[in-house]
């Protein structure tokens, strides 16, 4: 998995640069893989070799159903993300790392998309209800190449949303 690391540090490196010039509009990678070839575990070791990366992560799998909630005006809202973990995401030098993407039903896989594509997240605290998530780095997503467990494979769609997509070939 040492070209995987390669392919992150490189990632990383063109992050920094666009950091260092003040652009705001970072790249994100997806990883694309079988289950059980150390994908998360190669990013986590990545991460931690990278002082300057501060990580979030994230398993869809806890995604799967938004919480409905009651503001004020009695209306209901839906929510993926809590405000305390929205907080999180929204730091410097964050990255955040979405483990099993594509284990997500369509609905949340789309409000993961506007994420990657927008760093906007449903925020019921926002007067719009949406949030920019303008500190957040950049994302790096971990998935399966096709249909696993029951749920949709990714689409071109979906790969589309990324700059980069990394694919470890078995």
């Amino acid at each position: 998995m040492e070209s995987l690391k390669k392919a992150l540090d490189e990632l990383l490196q063109k992050n920094i640069i666009k950091k260092e010039s003040g652009e705001r509009n970072f790249y994100n990678v997806i990883i694309l893989g079988p289950s059980g070839w150390g994908k998360s575990d190669t990013v986590e070791e990545w991460v931690e070799q990278n002082e300057i990366i501060k990580p979030y992560y994230w398993i869809t799998e806890c995604f799967q159903h938004s919480q409905k909630i009651k503001l004020s005006d009695e209306s209901l809202f839906e929510l993926y993300f809590v405000p305390d973990e929205i907080n999180k995401m929204d730091q410097e030098n964050t990255v955040l790392i979405l483990d099993h993407f594509s284990i997500t039903d369509k609905n949340a896989r789309a409000h993961l998309l506007d994420l990657v594509k927008n760093k906007v997240v449903a925020d019921p605290t926002a007067e719009d209800g949406k949030r920019v998530l303008d500190k957040l780095w950049f994302i790096v997503a971990i998935a399966y190449p096709d249909a696993h467990f029951g749920y949709d494979a990714l689409s071109e769609d979906d790969l589309n949303a990324f700059d980069y997509v990394y694919r470890i070939n078995c």
